[in-house]
């Protein structure tokens, strides 16, 4: 089961990694408030470069750590079940 949540986190920042690289292409970045709001962020590279900075910045550290998270837990994971002498 843990297994599954490693391989989730790894499989959901590759398409949050994806969005980000899609988002960074356009030039216009959508990100929802990271407050109890929720509301959608939305800027453009051209109308407001700082913003748009800001929630590339924002969308590129969240889809890393997850990644990073994903294979972190993983890589526990392995080295549970190869110190194991019970497991299969």
């Amino acid at each position: 089961m843990i297994r599954f949540g490693a391989y989730f986190l790894i499989i959901l920042s590759l398409v949050l990694l994806a969005d980000a690289a899609v988002d960074q292409i356009s030039s216009k970045a959508k990100a929802i408030s990271p407050n109890r709001s929720f509301q959608i962020v939305q800027a453009s590279k051209e109308k407001d470069p700082e913003l748009f900075k800001s929630i590339m910045s924002y969308q590129w550290i969240r889809a890393s750590a997850l990644l990073g998270g994903g294979c972190f837990l993983l890589s526990m994971i392995r080295r549970a079940d190869k110190l194991d002498p019970f497991s299969t």
